[in-house]
């Protein structure tokens, strides 16, 4: 009679043990996925908000090469001093947020694109800029 108590008990603890470890493996699993997603929506967010903010600068930048902003009337022009200020702002902004949460490719890439002289450069820039992003990203 010993021996089959001893056996209920063995596997009444066997079960709870594997019960346990089920769930703790089961919880791990869940709270990994969790935090990759966290971190890929963060990323995502900071790689959008960067490319907005560059593509808002690319539009004032044309609009500053094609006409004299030093001029009072900036009205017709569709940008004033402090558009061109809020875009560098929000440029600074995201920037920061991708070195935080970017890998260090892409912030490399981020830093030779405000480096850029020509446009061509700039346009390989932005070009090895999105391919590190997708790369990071996952998405290729």
């Amino acid at each position: 009679m010993d021996l089959d108590l001893f056996t209920v008990i063995f596997a009444s603890a066997s079960a709870l043990i594997t019960s346990v470890i089920s769930s703790y493996v089961t919880f791990k699993l869940n709270d990994n996925g969790k935090k990759r997603d966290l971190v890929f929506q963060e990323k995502k967010e900071a790689y959008t908000g960067i490319l907005e903010a560059y593509t808002e600068i690319a539009k004032i930048s044309t609009i500053r090469d094609h006409y004299d902003l030093r001029s009072t009337d900036e009205g017709s022009k569709g940008c004033s001093i402090q558009d061109q200020i809020t875009a560098q702002e929000d440029f600074d902004y995201w920037a920061i947020r991708c070195k935080l949460v970017g890998s260090q490719e892409v912030n490399e890439h981020i830093e030779l694109l405000t480096d850029t002289e020509s446009n061509s450069d700039e346009r390989a820039a932005l070009k090895n800029l999105y391919n590190s992003m997708r790369k990071d990203l996952q998405v290729d």
